[in-house]
């Protein structure tokens, strides 16, 4: 399968929960959450094609050396949908796996608490639908897009774990009108609706809403 190198990226530095199920052979885990957005030609929303998580060595992400041997996991993702991971973008992971060295991983009552990073890639247009194999997009029903819960956000927040909108990246604030899927993931009503109108499915878990 052709590879693509186009594509934009930024790293959010974030502190994640590991459950206590969760075995890992490394006792200094450091969480990568890896998103992939396209933006199609005339859509005013991104549409996310892969959510990836991986708990990673830290040590070895410290690494330039080590850096791209510890991120194998993701890369070999990536490389399923086409896309190739440049060294630009593994020494910034490593960069901020540096930068991070100083957060402590903590236990709490609902798990191991470690530092980590969101890598979000936007890719080029252009690469996506000429040079990857991936499948296109595909919008939810007027109808269940009209009968998502409408909520607005009081005192006592969502009644969710998340507390930003995963389409436009804002936190929800007192007083937002959020909408609530079936899988019950909500998002700031506005931005699920322009969301579900190019792609069915939920940027969280993917869950997937009737099409036509």
């Amino acid at each position: 399968m052709p590879t693509t190198t186009d594509y934009q990226y930024t790293i959010l530095a974030r502190d994640y929960t590991l459950g206590d199920d969760q075995s890992l052979p490394f006792d200094d885990p450091f969480h990568v959450d890896l998103r992939v957005w396209y933006t199609p030609r005339a859509q005013p929303v991104p549409i996310m094609m892969i959510i990836k998580q991986a708990p990673l060595p830290h040590g070895q992400l410290k690494s330039h050396d080590t850096a791209r041997p510890a991120l194998k996991p993701l890369l070999s993702f990536l490389s399923t949908a086409g896309i190739n991971l440049d060294d630009q973008t593994v020494n910034a992971i490593s960069y901020c796996a540096r930068a991070l060295s100083s957060q402590p991983i903590r236990r709490t009552s609902h798990g191991l608490v470690v530092p980590g990073i969101e890598l979000l890639i936007l890719l080029d247009p252009d690469a996506v639908w000429e040079e990857v194999n991936t499948v296109r997009p595909v919008p939810a029903t007027d109808a269940c897009i009209k009968a998502l819960e409408k909520l607005v956000l009081g005192d006592g927040g969502s009644g969710n774990s998340v507390d930003r909108c995963a389409v436009c990246f804002e936190d929800f604030c007192h007083g937002s009108e959020i909408a609530r899927m079936p899988c019950s993931h909500v998002y700031h009503s506005g931005c699920i609706v322009q969301w579900l109108k190019t792609s069915n499915l939920c940027p969280l878990c993917r869950y997937q809403m009737p099409t036509s």
